[in-house]
């Protein structure tokens, strides 16, 4: 995957969001307890799950989504069969005149795109959205 990480991610922003002190101690608590960088942070609350979501997508140019916020079309989240949104972390939200927009943690996943494409017989437009935003709608 291409994507910026999370600590790249907040050095660029660095000061506006996370200070440093907040970005050293995440960064010793997520070393301590193996969770993940961007996890530490939501849960200390230093950043939100959405606002971390938006400068991710924005570092990488991808479009983003905050499902909880946007809603999810039922007959469109159906789309994707349950149990592979769960394995590969991926929504179908909305269907548009180009295509079905979906929810992906990885929307550089070309080959679940690919897939994506074939078995819905539409393009795939993809999104960003966060694992937490992803999980809350599976």
């Amino acid at each position: 995957m291409n994507k910026n990480t999370i600590k790249e991610i907040i050095d660029i922003f660095k000061g506006e969001f996370v200070t440093e002190e907040q970005l050293k101690e995440a960064q010793n608590e997520a070393k301590k307890t193996g969770k993940p960088l961007e996890e530490v942070l939501i849960e200390k609350d230093f950043i939100t799950d959405e606002h971390l979501g938006q400068l991710i997508a924005d570092a990488n140019n991808w479009n983003f989504i905050c499902l909880k916020k946007e809603g999810v079309d039922e007959s469109v989240l159906r789309l994707i069969p349950e149990k592979v949104a769960q394995r590969q972390k991926t929504i179908a939200f909305e269907k548009a005149k180009d295509g079905i927009k979906v929810a992906m943690n990885n929307p550089e996943d070309t080959t679940l795109i690919h897939l994506l494409n074939k078995k819905l017989g539409q393009k795939v437009i993809p999104y960003y959205a966060t694992l937490n935003d992803i999980s809350e709608h599976l």
